[in-house]
C-alpha cells in the first residue's frame, strides 16, 4: 500500500493531467470501506468555482481509469473512487 502522501501526489498529477487547466486547488485522500468490505480510497479533488462546470464527464472519467492505472503501477491493490466539491461548497459544508 502507498502513503497517503505518495497517493495524493499520483491524484494531483492525475487530476492536473486530465481536467481543464487551472480547474484544480486541491487533492486530497483517505481510506475507507467499500459496500463489500474491503478497504477502498476515497480522493477528493478540490476544483476551483469558477471553472466546475468546464469539467465534462468525460474528463472525469478519463481521470478516475489514469488514476487507478496509476496507483496500481505504483503498487496500490486499493481501488479508488474520486469525489470532486469546490472551494466554496467544502467552506459552506465543512470540508472532506
Amino acid at each position: 500500500m502507498l502513503s497517503t502522501e505518495q497517493i495524493n501526489r499520483i491524484a494531483n498529477e492525475v487530476a492536473t493531467e486530465h481536467l481543464p487547466p487551472g480547474a484544480v486547488l486541491n487533492v486530497t485522500s483517505e481510506p475507507e470501506f467499500g459496500t463489500d468490505g474491503e478497504e477502498t480510497l476515497l480522493v477528493l479533488v478540490v476544483l476551483r468555482a469558477t471553472l466546475r462546470a468546464s469539467v465534462t464527464g468525460a474528463q472525469a472519467i478519463r481521470a478516475l481509469s489514469a488514476l487507478q492505472d496509476r496507483l496500481h503501477a505504483a503498487g496500490e491493490t486499493r481501488r479508488a473512487s474520486i469525489e470532486y466539491a469546490t472551494d466554496e461548497e467544502l467552506a459552506t459544508h465543512g470540508g472532506f
